[in-house]
């Protein structure tokens, strides 16, 4: 996971990192007000889909117990 973390860092910048901490504050909030964690992840139809980044996304939703909705616009 680490790896692949380190490749995504990379290659997205620090876009992913920013996107786990996003959901793991997310995470804190759903935690102290007893509610789901849902993480919405919305792609643009402008560039061509990560499916890397959107799996890792997943990953990290996933390890935080979030259910993950993935859009196109």
């Amino acid at each position: 996971m680490e790896t692949m973390k380190n490749e995504l860092s990379s290659s997205l910048g620090s876009t992913a990192v920013q996107c786990e901490r996003l959901i793991q504050a997310g995470r804190s909030v759903a935690d102290i007000s007893k509610t789901d964690l849902i993480v919405l992840n919305v792609q643009s139809n402008e560039y061509p889909a990560n499916p890397d980044a959107i799996q890792y996304l997943f990953n990290i939703a996933s390890q935080n117990s979030a259910m993950m909705n993935v859009m196109y616009a």
